[in-house]
């Protein structure tokens, strides 16, 4: 977790003790504010990724926590001597840490509480090429674009949720924020699906995808017996699951649920990396999870290259557009579609599908 951390606190023990359990965490700690305006003039020269406010550091600051929480351009988490006092101002479980708690429960906080803000940030970041791009009227590339990038912000946040959902204990007071962001992300979703059925209803068609093309004269429809069967240079070993996507969250989220399903995994960033590790060791992967959409080279070009080293190799593509993406006729030989944004139960049922 390599995020800049200032901390405002008056009482120089507990603030030196937070801050070496942030470092253990991989965080960059500023130096410690002890006043609240101390705090303000370090976060405008340092831009921080969070603050983190001891509540007595604001005994008599007017317009209270909320007023607290407007000085500053990026999150505040607020530290609070026992929990009775977080819950007794209305804090979500999410908004404030315990002096002295566990390192397990700050991380919690702050994994939830930077994958929000990394979620709006790349919400905004959408919306301004959304404006950027209606300039030019295609609006078919414009649905394209804007549904692929919102899918992977909910992909972060998803992951995300089922990150700290493992960590949580029974019945935890955390459990009613995490469902209220999986509603969030459900609906983003449909947000999606309307915009990109409204799209094909205007314009016919939408984006087609040649999916299954033909290179050095071998069809790459051409279909292995068994995905996930084992590598014919480990014999009795099942073979390796490849990840190729563009955004480091889907990658995380499908390496934890592959790793989990008892299968080796390995993390392809883009098309090049994709096709150099492949390229190394073709005859170890008994699967492929292919994004459609990326920058530089396309999930398409990625498929001509892995199907001219192994003809044979699975693939599973991973979209946001829906498998009428992929014209009818080109299917053949697909193992199968995940839908942007998946859950890990869906891409655990795709394992098992495919291992069949």
């Amino acid at each position: 977790m390599s995020k800049k951390i200032l901390i405002a606190d008056d009482d120089r023990g507990a603030s030196a003790v937070l801050a070496a359990r942030l470092r253990g965490l991989g965080c960059e700690v500023l130096p410690v504010a002890v006043s609240l305006e101390e705090a303000c003039g370090i976060a405008v020269r340092e831009l921080p990724s969070v603050v983190l406010v001891s509540m007595t550091s604001i005994d008599g600051a007017s317009g209270g926590l909320t007023a607290v929480r407007g000085r500053f351009a990026m999150p505040v988490v607020f530290i609070a001597p026992n929990a009775g006092m977080g819950a007794s101002l209305g804090l979500e479980p999410l908004d404030y840490v315990v002096r002295g708690g566990s390192e397990r429960e700050l991380q919690l906080v702050l994994v939830a509480v930077l994958g929000r803000v990394a979620g709006e940030a790349r919400v905004q970041e959408v919306e301004s090429k959304l404006i950027a791009e209606q300039a030019f009227g295609d609006l078919g590339r414009v649905a394209g674009s804007v549904a692929h990038k919102f899918n992977n912000v909910l992909m972060a946040v998803t992951s995300g949720v089922t990150l700290v959902r493992l960590d949580l204990p029974e019945n935890s007071a955390a459990e009613g924020s995490l469902k209220k962001m999986e509603d969030a992300v459900e609906r983003g979703a449909e947000l999606c699906r309307q915009l990109l059925t409204g799209v094909k209803r205007e314009g016919g068609t939408l984006m087609p995808v040649a999916v299954a093309t033909e290179t050095a004269g071998t069809s790459l429809a051409a279909a292995g017996a068994n995905p996930l069967a084992p590598a014919a240079k480990r014999p009795g070993a099942r073979g390796a699951v490849l990840i190729v996507d563009d955004d480091e969250s889907v990658r995380a989220l499908a390496r934890w649920v592959v790793e989990k399903a008892g299968y080796p995994a390995v993390a392809a960033r883009d098309g090049d990396e994709a096709l150099e590790k492949f390229r190394a060791d073709p005859g170890s992967f008994g699967l492929v999870l292919l994004d459609l959409t990326m920058p530089r080279m396309s999930g398409e070009e990625v498929l001509v290259g892995l199907r001219s080293i192994r003809p044979g190799v699975r693939v599973v593509i991973i979209t946001g557009y829906g498998e009428e993406s992929v014209r009818e006729g080109e299917r053949e030989g697909i193992a199968g579609f995940l839908q942007k944004p998946f859950s890990p139960d869906a891409l655990r049922a795709m394992l098992q599908r495919c291992a069949e």
